[in-house]
């Protein structure tokens, strides 16, 4: 358990998913800004066409890439490859 413990931690430690996700959100015209340390607002951006992004909101939202960091703010969308 704890190596699988310890797996978990190393992938969800990594920067693959928030590179992913920026190239993504690059692809599908959202932009996204920098919020705080492990934290970004996306938003749609000029080539943004609705519906590619089920959920988000015109005025944007706030996603935290750390899962401490979503369960100590309600108010951050915690963005995982699940």
């Amino acid at each position: 358990a704890e190596a699988l413990i310890s797996q978990i931690e190393s992938e969800e430690e990594s920067a693959q998913l928030r590179d992913y996700m920026i190239e993504a959100c690059d692809i599908l015209g959202v932009d996204v800004e920098d919020h705080s340390e492990h934290a970004d607002v996306l938003r749609p951006g000029e080539q943004y066409q609705a519906g590619h992004v089920t959920e988000l909101p015109e005025d944007g939202l706030t996603v935290t890439w750390s899962r401490q960091q979503a369960l100590e703010r309600e108010d951050m969308a915690f963005m995982s490859w699940e």
